[in-house]
């Protein structure tokens, strides 16, 4: 990020580096805000310039790690699961109906894969048995294993306190109204 009147711009993953200069230049035309490593450089970033404040501006190639090729991303996420059949024909499955997108398609499987570890296998082999082919609906998957997982807690017989209800009051019964405040109260009769 850098900032420029009061508001934060992105330039892409990896620009900037430990132990340098850091140091970027700024161009104005036209309500673009070009960013670059060089007064007569090419533009690491170019943003549509915002006059506001305090505002984010940012592109989402930014936030891509494009230092990894595909395969490489494919085999790191792979790494995370025991059946190295059913990821490998999931991945495949992704490559083939999101090539323009893979990369955050892998993004969001190893996000998930984080989030929810102890889920993911049984998340995998249900969207191979049904059919989901994308990183969107492995999450939606693996994070509805983990609340059911979370609803599902057991307690002891120690844990939970009974409590007890005086016999009055379960034999109470509620007010009866006429159904004529009720016409009232909605506008009828």
């Amino acid at each position: 990020m850098i900032k420029y009147m009061a508001n934060r711009y992105s330039v892409p993953l990896g620009t900037y580096q430990p132990n340098s200069s850091n140091i970027v230049y700024i161009d104005i035309e036209d309500e673009q805000l070009f960013i670059k490593k060089s007064p007569e450089g090419d533009p690491l970033a170019i943003h549509t310039l915002s006059h506001g404040k305090g505002k984010l501006i940012k592109n989402t190639h930014h936030s891509r790690d494009r230092s990894k090729g595909i395969a490489a991303y494919m085999d790191t996420v792979k790494k995370s699961f025991k059946d190295e059949n059913a990821i490998h024909l999931f991945l495949e499955e992704l490559y083939q109906r999101y090539p323009r997108y893979i990369r955050d398609q892998l993004q969001i499987l190893q996000r998930a894969t984080k989030d929810y570890e102890p889920f993911i296998q049984q998340a995998l082999d249900i969207c191979t048995q049904e059919n989901l082919w994308s990183a969107n609906d492995f999450h939606d998957v693996v994070k509805h294993l983990a609340r059911v997982e979370e609803n599902n807690v057991s307690y002891s017989d120690d844990e939970i306190t009974p409590v007890s209800i005086p016999p009055s009051l379960l034999k109470q019964k509620a007010e009866l109204r006429d159904i004529d405040g009720y016409l009232k109260i909605l506008g009828g009769a």
